[in-house]
């Protein structure tokens, strides 16, 4: 694992969420850990950020860990369909995202009996549907290999 990439990428993250408080921008992260890290990884990474993110956000707790657990699961489900990083993968994704994320922020603050504004979900949703594939694909063009394979020496 990268540690210094993925600090980065958190600090990146997390200073876009300042600036746009509610959207999403670990999710890009995630879906490239998922592709790139092993095992674990990218489940930790995920808990690190539902930590950061339930931390300061004024929101119900455990929101982020329920909208990791949504995006592993539509990952999974568009992986058997697609090829993970191809053009048009990234774009159903980054709409479905979209989508789930309004429907998603409206049920989870209903059952919290906490009030939204609807107007500034559908904006945040909209953003994370355009945003989405755009940021994967600048991080995953960022995001070098850089495994080094034991070369033998004759």
């Amino acid at each position: 694992m990268y540690y210094l990439w993925w600090f980065g990428f958190t600090a990146f993250a997390f200073f876009c969420s300042y600036l746009m408080p509610g959207v999403c921008f670990f999710a890009a992260g995630f879906v490239l850990a998922l592709e790139k890290e092993e095992n674990i990884q990218p489940f930790i990474l995920a808990l690190i950020w539902s930590f950061l993110i339930d931390g300061v956000n004024a929101g119900p707790f455990g929101f982020s860990f329920l909208w990791f657990f949504l995006i592993f699961l539509m990952v999974q489900f568009l992986k058997s369909i697609f090829y993970r990083s191809h053009s048009l993968y990234m774009l159903l994704l980054g709409a479905i995202l979209g989508v789930t994320y309004i429907l998603f922020v409206h049920a989870f603050y209903a059952f919290a009996k906490v009030e939204v504004s609807s107007s500034r979900i559908f904006f945040q949703g909209f953003f994370l549907m355009i945003f989405f594939p755009i940021e994967y694909f600048v991080l995953f063009n960022n995001y070098s290999e850089r495994r080094v394979k034991n070369v033998s020496h004759r």
